[in-house]
């Protein structure tokens, strides 16, 4: 009996490093502790071939190396002994057992065990150069830490089933075999008719008559290759593994990396749906799916990511429900963002409601209360800087909402994200609810379809321009030629405020998103198929045209008509026309444009599903609107001090004792650079 313990290299032979062969036989025991070498064989390395012979036994444990972490032979190994390796470690190949020859576990083995051992490159319990193989009725047990494949050669590798059987506890099937250049094959039993998810019968020709017998072996699949279902050894079957090319999603884009046999790696931006035959979705959020998953297919068709683990909610990330097509849906306690169908966030509960549903009611309100106080008084003009600053600050605040969803995409916003995580020690990569932005799906407690979405954005709004309308008109009630004009000024107040919104809402019914070829989804309504005309897309276009035709359209022709007397014009247009130039007072028309533009545009191509495509959408129409406004200049020079007095047309140059110039056209051209 001999010991190793504590042992440790420079090179090659962490335990003991034979120049010949190594032979241990009759009654000797040998075991290796805890060794280690910077070369190959952590605890025995052999420059020949090793061998383990009648009631021999040898124990290799906690031994590492970069080659062979238990075992190195640079000739063949053979066993018919006793041989246990546990927690043995390679940095390369042959985790337990590494042999630039075969490796040869013979019919009258004692007993073999792999337990614990794992190698980063192949061949978690052993690797052959040349071929492996293990006779039918060897007493070998592995269980192994589940790296990809347990056993593995570069020729032939043949093991028998109730090694997979007794160690696999059939979960992970055929994966754990593989050979680089030969065939791996698998001998079933005798009472086995099926050959096992991952393999496929070898069939040999005999007499005419009978054109096809099985071998009685299973062919595992073979590299960028898969199998996903049992089939059957009766004459006639032939290979049936698939081209792990023909799982891709198309032909320009690699979704998956197969492994040989029934292991498959799921990259990122893809999910599979369903199995036993292996539907894969692209995640219309890549985000959603984080993938590089390494996953098999069990005897019983369930995914699988660890032995005994059935994968679940593992496909998608959190807060994404992993049994809709490509990750697409929530969980229940998350909602889809506002401006964004595909992006869950975490819904606030109970009380947390409150807070945001109150927000939500008050800011609009209190902006448009204090609009329709400055078109209400302005009408000598003695406010013209106020309503100017409103109207830039609600054009450039619609601007922002929109195009901030992609700042979230971008690299330095997760970089700012991960240092407040770690600030704050926060560990959870889901994103609250934005205090200011309730999600219709958070508000009703269930995904809302695209009229509850319309109803929530259409609430508040409809309420403010009622309750205006009606108190405009007691107002008024005893001169009732100033009721027409007055709810006029309040409808256009509220034009400016809500119709970019108003048409984002509508909109939401045109976009969609494809989950896999052939099959589109409406972004903001998954349960609907995409198709040319339906009740929502018609509704939303006659609503997008009702909004287009009385918004900019009918302000340009109320501010530029003959109709209406200069009075009345002034009294109720003058804010829209406040600190334009005479030649450029419908200039408010093209601003809400922009507004409504910049809007739709952004719903209709979600950043998460397409960001590419969103930025150069925004960048576009944000280049168009700067280059009209270089280019036209609309706003007249105006100084801090201004003269009610002075018409606008007779402004002149302040001179250099007067107050400050306001150049409103520098401060628009500035926010939208």
């Amino acid at each position: 009996s001999v010991s190793f313990h504590d042992c440790s290299s420079q090179e090659d032979g962490g335990g003991l490093y034979a120049s010949g062969d190594s032979n241990i036989q009759g009654n000797a025991s040998v075991s290796f502790h805890n060794c280690s070498c910077q070369g190959d064989g952590g605890g025995l390395y052999c420059h020949a071939g090793s061998s383990i012979e009648g009631n021999a036994s040898v124990s290799f444990r906690d031994c590492s190396a970069i080659y062979g972490g238990g075992l190195y032979a640079g000739g063949d190994s053979t066993v018919e002994g006793t041989a246990r390796f546990q927690n043995c470690r390679s940095k390369r190949y042959g985790g337990a057992v590494y042999s630039l020859g075969d490796i040869i576990l013979r019919h009258n083995v004692s007993f073999v065990l792999f337990d614990g051992c794992a190698a980063d490159g192949e061949g978690s319990a052993f690797y052959a150069s040349g071929i492996g193989l293990v006779a039918d009725t060897a007493n070998v047990s592995a269980r192994s830490p589940f790296t990809f494949p347990v056993f593995a050669a570069r020729g032939r590798l043949s093991l028998p089933w109730h090694v997979l059987e007794e160690s696999f506890e059939k979960s992970f099937g055929t994966n754990f075999i593989r050979s680089t250049s030969g065939k791996a094959e698998i001998a079933l039993l005798k009472y086995q008719t099926e050959c096992p998810v991952g393999t496929f019968p070898e069939m040999k020709p005999v007499r005419p008559g009978v054109p096809w017998e099985w071998t009685g072996l299973c062919l595992v699949c073979s590299d960028e290759e898969v199998s996903w279902q049992n089939l059957s050894t009766v004459a006639g079957t032939r290979n049936r593994c698939m081209f792990c090319s023909n799982l891709t999603f198309d032909s320009f884009e690699t979704s998956v990396r197969c492994f040989a046999g029934n292991t498959i790696e799921v990259l990122d931006g893809f999910a599979i749906s369903s199995t036993p035959t292996l539907i894969l979705d692209r995640c219309p959020n890549r985000k959603s799916c984080p993938g590089r998953r390494v996953l098999a297919l069990s005897v019983t068709g369930q995914i699988l990511e660890s032995p005994g683990q059935i994968l679940e909610t593992k496909m998608c990330s959190q807060g994404y429900n992993h049994s809709s097509a490509g990750c697409s849906r929530c969980e229940k306690g998350f909602g889809r963002r506002a401006k964004d169908p595909l992006v869950c966030v975490l819904c606030p509960r109970g009380s947390e409601k409150i807070i945001p549903l109150f927000m939500i009611a008050v800011i609009p309100g209190a902006l448009f209360c204090y609009g329709l106080n400055s078109a209400m008084t302005n009408v000598d003009g003695s406010k013209d800087a106020a309503s100017i600053f409103l109207k830039v600050s609600l054009a450039f605040a619609s601007l922002a909402s929109f195009g901030t969803t992609a700042v979230k995409r971008s690299r330095a916003y997760s970089r700012a994200t991960s240092w407040r995580q770690k600030l704050f020690s926060t560990t959870s990569d889901v994103a609250g609810a934005p205090l200011l932005q309730l999600n219709p799906d958070c508000f009703l407690g269930h995904e809302a379809s695209f009229g509850e979405r319309l109803v929530f954005s259409l609430a508040v709004p409809t309420l403010l321009l009622l309750t205006s309308s009606m108190l405009v008109t007691w107002k008024n009630r005893h001169d009732k030629g100033r009721i027409t004009w007055g709810v006029l000024k309040v409808f256009l107040v509220w034009q400016n405020q809500f119709y970019p919104s108003i048409a984002a809402a509508l909109a939401s019914a045109l976009p969609c998103v494809a989950t896999r070829p052939g099959l589109s989804k409406k972004a903001y309504d998954l349960d609907y198929n995409c198709t040319i005309f339906d009740s929502h897309i018609v509704f939303s276009l006659l609503g997008l045209m009702l909004c287009i035709l009385t918004g900019p359209p009918l302000w340009y022709m109320l501010v530029t008509t003959k109709c209406i007397s200069e009075h009345d014009r002034l009294e109720t247009l003058g804010f829209l026309t406040a600190g334009y130039r005479d030649d450029r007072c419908w200039w408010e028309s093209v601003v809400l444009t922009r507004k409504m533009l910049v809007a739709v545009v952004a719903t209709m191509t979600p950043v998460s599903y397409a960001p590419a495509r969103f930025s150069q959408y925004m960048l576009t129409a944000i280049f168009v609107s700067l280059v009209l406004h270089k280019e036209c200049q609309p706003y007249r020079r105006t100084t801090a001090s201004f003269d009610p007095h002075v018409h606008p047309s007779d402004a002149v140059e302040p001179r250099p004792s007067q107050s400050p110039q306001r150049d409103f056209n520098t401060i628009e051209s500035n926010l939208l650079g």
